[in-house]
C-alpha cells in the first residue's frame, strides 16, 4: 500500500489533493502552505493510510539524521491537523492511536481511482492500556510511605533476580505519580533544580515560594513533609555525596555542602556561575563555575581549588559544564562542552578522567546529559530526549541513537535539564510539554499565534510583527529561516557549522547573527529577503554574539567572550570595530538599546544569579538592578522593559532620568518571552509555561523498551 501511494502521481481525499511527488498539498487547485516536515509528516501516513504509523517511524523517516523528539512530531501533527480542519477527539482524517502512533483513517484515491474506502477505526484507547497515574495522586501523601517501602521492596527483589534470570518479555508497567510539594512552594526553573540519592530513597528540590525567592529542600521517601536547608537562599544545581549523607549545591556566588540529617550548611569554595557538580567516590567534587571556563576540582571537605579541564580556543569551546560522575569507574566523569553563549548553539558531550586528566570527546551533541547504569548516556535537549550505549573501556559510542518520549525541562541558556535518576530507576523530573506561542501586548492580553514555527529556536521577531527568524539546527548543520507569518512561508537565508541569535535591524531589513565553524562565532549580517550573500562584519577568536541594534541602525550590540568573562561591545558596521560598552568582574550579556537610544538594559551574572541591570547608554551615570533573576529583555517602547524570570513576564518602567526604576510587576503568568525583539505595537512572542513536575517508578524498564521497541524502517520509506 505505502509504495503504490508513493509512487502516485496525486493522492485525493475528501477536498485535498496530495502531490506524492513533489509533497506538495493543495484544496481546490489552490496551494495549502504546510512548512517541509509537517507536509512530510501528512505525506508518510497517506502512504500507509489505514495502517498505524508509530511515532519512532515518523520521527526516523521526516527528521532522519535531526535530534528530535515527540514534541516536534506532536506540533507537526497539530498543524496538519489545523490545516486539514480536522478534530483530534472525531477524526475525519488523522487518528490517533495512544502509545502506538497515528493512522490516516479517511478515503483515499490515486488519480481518480478509490484504493482505500474509510477503515474500521480502531478504539482511542486500548481495555488494557496503563494510564499514568499523573495529576489526580500526589508524590507525597499519608500513605507514600507504605507504597514507597513496598515499591523499593519490589525494585530490590526484582534487581535480584534480574541478575539470576532472563528478563521478562514485557516489561512491568511504568506508574508515574505527581510531584506534590506543600502549597506555595513550586520547582524552580533554574538549572538542574533536582536530585536524587543513588538508592533514590532522598531527593533534593529547587524551590521558590510565592515572591519568587528560592532556596533548597530535602524531601526523604519515608516522610510526607519537607525540611529546608539553612542558608540556601537563591540555592541552584544540588547534588548528593555517594552515601547519601550530604548534598551540595550552588548559592550567592560560591559551592555549599549541607548534611542531610541536619539541615546544616558550610561553605566549600567560590563559584560565580552555577553549572553543576558531581561528588566523587574518592570524596572530591568536580564543579563547573564560570560561564567562560573549564571544570575545576576541589576536596568535598574544602581546600585549594584545582584547575581539571581548560576549554579548547583554538576549536571554539567556550565553556565546560554539566559534570556528572559514572557510577563505577574509576574516576570518569561526563561533562558538556558549550560553544556558544547559549548552550544551544552547539554542545557537545565528553569524558575526562579525574586521575590521568585525559579527556576525550564524543561524537554526539547534547546540551546535557548523564550516564546511566544500563550503559547508555541519556542525552537531554530542550523538548528532547535520547539514549545511546557508550563503550567505557574504549571512551566510544557503541549503538546508535534512540529518541525517548518523555523530555523534560532544559534551561535554554546554560542547558541544565531538570531530571536526576537513581540507581534503582526512580526518576524525578520536570516533564517538558508541547507549548503553543501566543502573541502578549501591552495590556497583557495574549492572543494565540496562527502559524506554527516547527523545528525553529533562537527566535526573533521583525518590527512590523510580520516574520520571525529562527534557526534549525541539525546534526551537521544549521539554518537560519526567516518565516512569513501572514502567508505561512519560509524563506532559507544561509547555512552553517554553528549559528545563533538572529537579530533585526530598526528597518526589518537586515538581520545580524553569529556564525561559525569549529574555530568560534563571528558576527555576520545578511539581507533579510535573501537577495545577498551574508557579510561577515567582524570576527575574533572565541565568539561575538549580537543582542540588539542601535535605533539608527550603524551599530550591533554584541556580547563578546573572553577567556575572563562575557561583556557587551558595540560594533560600528561601516569600519567593522568594536568598542567596549560595558566591563566589570561579572558577566554581562542579552544588551538591548532602548528605542530613542538613551538607555541599555543587559542581563549581570550577581553572585551566580542572572539580574536585569540597566544604565544611561551614554555618559556617566548609575547602574541600576531591576531584578534580581531576569532573563530575555525587551523594549516596548523608551520607557517600558519586559523580561521574564523563567516562569512570568514582568513589566518595568523606567524613568527619563537617574532616579531607580519603578518596581517590577507581573505582566504575565506561567510565560516566557520567546523571541528576541517587540513589534512597532508594542507586541512580543512568549511561551506558555506547561512544564509538569513528576516522578516514575522503574524508569529503567520504559528505557529498555523503548530500545528494544526501536526498529529501523524499510529501505524503500526511507
Amino acid at each position: 500500500m505505502a509504495d503504490t501511494l508513493s509512487a502516485g502521481s496525486s493522492v485525493t481525499f475528501g477536498p485535498f489533493r496530495l502531490d506524492m511527488t513533489n509533497r506538495m498539498l493543495s484544496r481546490g487547485g489552490v496551494d495549502v502552505a504546510l512548512p517541509p516536515r509537517a507536509v512530510s509528516v501528512l505525506w508518510l501516513l497517506v502512504a500507509r493510510a489505514g495502517h498505524v504509523v508509530s511515532k519512532q517511524d515518523l520521527l526516523d523517516t521526516v527528521w532522519k539524521d535531526a535530534y528530535v523528539s515527540d514534541t516536534s512530531l506532536a506540533e507537526a501533527i497539530s498543524l496538519v491537523r489545523h490545516t486539514l480542519g480536522d478534530d483530534a477527539q472525531q477524526p475525519a482524517f488523522i487518528q490517533t492511536l495512544p502509545r502506538r502512533g497515528y493512522r490516516f483513517v479517511a478515503p483515499v484515491s490515486v488519480d481518480g481511482t478509490a484504493v482505500l474506502d474509510a477503515p474500521a477505526r480502531e478504539p482511542d484507547a486500548p481495555n488494557d492500556t496503563v494510564r499514568p497515574l499523573t495529576g489526580t495522586v500526589p508524590l507525597w501523601t499519608p500513605w507514600l510511605p507504605y507504597l514507597a517501602c513496598f515499591a523499593l521492596g519490589v525494585a530490590v527483589g526484582l534487581a535480584a533476580l534480574a541478575l539470576a534470570a532472563a528478563p521478562p518479555t514485557a516489561p512491568r508497567a511504568v506508574v508515574q505519580l505527581g510531584l506534590g510539594l506543600p502549597d506555595g512552594m513550586a520547582v524552580d526553573r533554574s538549572p538542574r533544580p533536582l536530585a536524587i540519592t543513588r538508592r533514590g530513597d532522598t531527593s533534593a528540590i529547587v524551590v521558590a515560594d510565592r515572591t519568587g525567592a528560592r532556596h533548597l529542600v530535602i524531601r526523604r521517601l519515608d516522610r510526607i513533609d519537607v525540611a529546608t536547608i539553612r542558608d540556601s537562599e537563591g540555592a541552584a544545581a544540588p547534588f548528593f555525596s555517594p552515601d547519601g549523607r550530604w548534598v551540595a549545591f550552588f548559592a550567592r556566588g560560591r559551592l555549599y555542602k549541607a548534611m542531610v540529617a541536619t539541615g546544616v550548611s558550610e561553605p566549600i569554595a567560590d563559584a560565580p556561575a552555577a553549572l553543576g557538580g558531581t561528588w566523587n567516590e574518592d570524596d572530591t567534587i568536580v564543579f563547573a563555575s564560570r560561564w567562560t571556563g573549564g571544570l575545576a576540582m576541589v576536596p568535598a571537605s574544602g581546600g585549594p581549588v584545582h584547575d581539571l579541564t581548560t576549554p579548547d580556543v583554538v576549536h571554539g569551546e567556550v565553556r565546560h559544564g554539566w559534570p556528572t560522575a559514572i557510577q563505577g569507574s574509576h574516576g570518569d566523569v561526563t561533562f558538556v562542552i558549550a560553544y556558544g553563549l547559549e548552550a544551544s548553539t552547539d554542545s557537545r558531550v565528553a569524558l575526562v578522567n579525574t586521575r590521568t586528566r585525559t579527556i576525550t570527546r564524543l561524537d554526539v551533541g547534547a546540551v546535557d546529559a548523564l550516564p546511566l547504569p544500563t550503559g547508555h548516556l541519556l542525552l537531554l535537549e530542550q523538548n528532547r530526549a535520547a539514549a545511546v550505549a557508550v563503550d567505557l573501556p574504549s571512551a566510544s559510542l557503541s549503538g546508535s541513537l534512540v529518541t525517548l518520549p518523555d523530555p523534560v525541562d532544559v534551561d535554554p541558556l546554560s542547558g541544565g535539564a531538570a531530571v536526576a535518576i537513581s540507581s534503582s530507576g526512580l526518576r524525578v523530573a520536570v516533564e517538558a510539554s508541547a507549548s503553543r506561542l501566543d502573541w502578549f501586548d501591552r495590556r497583557g492580553t495574549a492572543q494565540p499565534l496562527s502559524t506554527g514555527l516547527i523545528d525553529l529556536d533562537d527566535l526573533a521577531l521583525s518590527p512590523d510583527g510580520t516574520r520571525v527568524a529562527g534557526i534549525e539546527r541539525r546534526h551537521d548543520s544549521q539554518q537560519l529561516w526567516v518565516v512569513d507569518l501572514i502567508r505561512g512561508a519560509r524563506r532559507l537565508l544561509t547555512r552553517a557549522r554553528r549559528l545563533a541569535s538572529p537579530v533585526w535591524s530598526p528597518d526589518g531589513r537586515v538581520l545580524a547573527f553569529a556564525a561559525g565553524d569549529l574555530s568560534g562565532l563571528a558576527l555576520s549580517t545578511i539581507p533579510a529577503d535573501g537577495s545577498a550573500s551574508p557579510r561577515e562584519v567582524l570576527s575574533q577568536r572565541g565568539a561575538l554574539v549580537p543582542t540588539g541594534w542601535y535605533p539608527d541602525g550603524r551599530g550591533v550590540v554584541v556580547a563578546r567572550w573572553s577567556p575572563s568573562g562575557w561583556d557587551l561591545a558595540r560594533v560600528t558596521l561601516a569600519s567593522r570595530t568594536a568598542e567596549l560598552l560595558a566591563e566589570s568582574s561579572e558577566d554581562e550579556v542579552a544588551g538591548v538599546v532602548s528605542p530613542d537610544g538613551k538607555w541599555l538594559a543587559y542581563q549581570t551574572n550577581q553572585m551566580g544569579s542572572w539580574a536585569l541591570a540597566v544604565r544611561r547608554l551614554e555618559g556617566p551615570g548609575p547602574v541600576m538592578l531591576v531584578a534580581s533573576s531576569a532573563y530575555r529583555p525587551a523594549w516596548l517602547d523608551a520607557a517600558t522593559l519586559l523580561f521574564d524570570n523563567g516562569t512570568d513576564v514582568f513589566r518595568v518602567s523606567v524613568p527619563d532620568d537617574s532616579r531607580p526604576p519603578d518596581p517590577a510587576v507581573v505582566a504575565g503568568h506561567r510565560q516566557t518571552i520567546a523571541a528576541r525583539g517587540a513589534d512597532a505595537n508594542g507586541r512580543v512572542l512568549v511561551r506558555g509555561v506547561t512544564s509538569t513536575p513528576a516522578a516514575t517508578l522503574e524508569w529503567y524498564d520504559q528505557l529498555r523498551a523503548t530500545i528494544a521497541a526501536s526498529q529501523p524502517l524499510p529501505g524503500a520509506l526511507r
